[in-house]
């Protein structure tokens, strides 16, 4: 059944790009934004659901569809701090700390949610895999490379049918606590909290490392990006200040890919709405729709399958805003679901996208405008400054990044390599990028490729 319709379906405030674009006399673009006021940076991200929980403790966090026989679940800011904080101090207890992360298999849902969030309270880093990877045609080879690049100190797998069997098979070391299923899940809710965690949580420094990104490669190892609080923190804080409408009253949540978990761009924001104190859908889009989320992020070839979905109009008919994760909404499908919102509700809503390489987490681009120009990614958001460099071959800009929502470096099992900036301060990465629109930088950078 179709919820009520948002008032008159209120335009949304976006904030205005406040780009200064300078032409260096060797031909690069440097693009920038102001960044007066990101806000405070906490100690660490699993305070800010502390905050939530202590405010509004009734309020939504999770809802999922990973209830008993796929029933939705609400999880609610006071339970959910609960659960984070037990699991928490079972990580301290475990002995994990900096150097001996938690390595997660999931798909998404409250184990991955709670499971996050703990190891950022606890000053624990987190590295999420997917579930995949454990499932009857696994690679034994790849996964026990996996585990001996991250040497996690606990590994905890959502699947527990799947997992054990897959972990058996390999030598896993004595020291390493595996835990799987449901059932251990609730040992590790269900576990005694210690003034010990509060003085862990006072202890933590935003330039400690809190996520382990598995950026999966074919024919090549996995390559585990580190991000430390700060860095996560900062992007959290520059989608907040371009996307405003996400604080007002009338947004009611963000919805995310079931398997949010896999990647990058999706985990940007759930740190937003964490934050935030925003309620996150990670079901169906449909029943997203009936639980009234304000904005439906998804990645760019779901987006492009929704407009052809027989419940398209239910969909889209209570949608505050679509963001497209990863990349821009194909033109051909921006304009197909453009035609079923007009159908379903007599106007399109606001189409964003997010977008960025790996070593930036996927965050570093964002569009400022309800209809950007065609392929547009948009602008570094606040924080980070993109250098363009021509290429005479190709006519493209290579991209470099500087700015505080940046990778660390990489992590090399127990620490990290940091990443060899130049003397400006500069990342260099691999996509090849190009103007939205020749000439006009205002409106954003168009993804064009990678260079070899």
């Amino acid at each position: 059944m179709r919820g009520p319709p948002l008032p008159d379906h209120a335009p949304l405030h976006l904030a205005e790009p406040s780009l200064q674009v300078t032409e260096e006399a060797d031909g690069c673009i440097i693009l920038h934004q102001n960044t007066d006021d990101l806000g405070p940076v906490p100690r660490g991200l699993g305070q800010w659901l502390r905050w939530h929980d202590r405010r509004k403790p009734e309020r939504i966090a999770l809802i999922t569809g990973d209830g008993p026989r796929g029933a939705i679940r609400r999880l609610r800011n006071g339970e959910a701090g609960r659960m984070v904080d037990a699991i928490a101090q079972s990580l301290l207890d475990t002995g994990l700390e900096e150097g001996r992360p938690l390595l997660v298999f999931a798909r998404g849902g409250v184990e991955a949610y709670c499971l996050t969030l703990a190891g950022y309270l606890a000053g624990v880093p987190v590295a999420l895999a997917d579930a995949s990877l454990l499932d009857r045609r696994f690679d034994a080879a790849r996964l026990a490379q996996l585990i001996a690049l991250v040497q996690p100190g606990m590994i905890h797998c959502t699947d527990g049918l799947a997992a054990r069997p897959a972990l058996a098979r390999l030598a896993l070391p004595r020291r390493l606590r595996v835990t799987a299923g449901a059932e251990d899940f609730a040992r590790l809710v269900g576990h005694p909290v210690r003034q010990e965690l509060a003085e862990a949580a006072q202890r933590l420094h935003p330039d400690r490392i809190a996520r382990i990104l598995i950026e999966e490669r074919p024919e090549q190892p996995p390559r585990l990006l580190a991000f430390s609080h700060r860095a996560l923190t900062r992007q959290a804080q520059a989608l907040a200040m371009i996307w405003p409408f996400l604080a007002a009253p009338g947004c009611t949540g963000i919805a995310l890919p079931t398997d949010w978990s896999r990647g990058d761009t999706g985990m940007a924001l759930l740190h937003l709405a964490v934050l935030l104190g925003l309620p996150i859908h990670c079901g169906h889009p449909r029943q997203a729709s009936r639980e009234q989320a304000g904005v439906l992020a998804a990645r760019p070839d779901d987006l492009a399958g929704w407009a052809d979905a027989p419940d398209a109009d239910l969909r889209l008919s209570e949608a505050q805003a679509l963001i497209s994760l990863g990349g821009a909404i194909p033109a051909d499908a921006g304009d197909r679901l453009g035609r079923v919102a007009l159908g379903a509700r007599g106007d399109i809503p606001p189409m964003l996208a997010l977008w960025g390489p790996a070593e930036s987490g996927g965050a570093c681009f964002a569009t400022h405008w309800p209809s950007p120009v065609e392929g547009s990614i948009g602008l570094p958001v606040p924080g980070m400054t993109a250098r363009l460099v021509p290429s005479a071959a190709t006519g493209l800009f290579a991209l470099d990044l500087s700015g505080a929502g940046l990778a660390a470096g990489i992590w090399n099992g127990g620490g990290v390599d940091a990443f060899a900036l130049d003397a400006d301060g500069y990342l260099e990465t691999k996509p090849a990028m190009e103007a939205a629109w020749a000439g006009d930088w205002v409106q954003g950078l168009r993804f064009a490729g990678r260079f070899a």
